[in-house]
């Protein structure tokens, strides 16, 4: 058995179908063009990027550095950052914009095709108590049980667990993407409208159970 075939029989066996991904509509062209790239990389780059995230996470999570899949290791913005359920407590902050907002449905190839490396936590990765992972081995670790319940704040330190990340270094290409998720049919037309000038062609859905309706 290969080694992309045995990574995919492990991820098989637990409830995982998709990782997902979430940013502004303003930055979906870009994100069409160049993929999803790693903080720092949009940060050292020429790329426009517009951002919600909120510093003072962002600085606990700037200083952590992560062993990967390949026994190497490098800094948590190195990494790309993908949730393993659309409803989390991140986006739940963000009620307000979330006609402002897609998500991209990734792929699990970027992790059982061999061309990245990765890691995982079983909580939000800015959090002191979550624990990081490098081996398909550990996906018991997750607590799958806070992921596919419809609260996380029925489980004792939900918030945190509700946020468990996959890692993927160095970045994810278009070609990973299964589709682009929206709210209502106004930001899908939107996302429409920038995909044609783009010259991508990609199914686009409003899902309202993607978010906080």
């Amino acid at each position: 058995m290969s080694l992309s075939e045995w990574r995919k029989q492990k991820l098989s066996s637990h409830p995982l179908q998709s990782l997902y991904y979430f940013s502004k509509i303003n930055n979906l062209s870009s994100i069409l063009k160049n993929g999803i790239l790693p903080k720092n990389t949009v940060t050292n780059s020429v790329f426009s990027s517009e951002s919600f995230a909120e510093e003072s996470v962002q600085e606990k999570r700037h200083r952590k550095i992560i062993e990967l899949s390949n026994n190497s290791e490098i800094p948590l913005h190195d990494l790309v950052p993908l949730y393993m359920t659309p409803k989390t407590p991140t986006l739940s902050a963000r009620r307000n914009i979330q006609s402002e907002i897609f998500f991209v449905e990734v792929s699990l190839s970027v992790i059982w095709d061999g061309s990245k490396e990765f890691a995982f936590t079983d909580g939000n990765a800015g959090a002191n108590e979550t624990r990081f992972f490098h081996s398909l081995y550990k996906l018991a670790e997750i607590p799958w049980n806070v992921i596919a319940a419809p609260y996380w704040n029925e489980h004792e330190d939900g918030r945190r667990k509700r946020c468990s990340e996959f890692l993927i270094y160095p970045s994810i290409e278009p070609s990973y993407f299964k589709r682009l998720v929206v709210v209502n049919d106004i930001a899908r037309n939107n996302c429409e409208s920038i995909a044609k000038r783009a010259g991508f062609k990609i199914a686009i859905d409003t899902v309202p159970q993607f978010f906080f309706t």
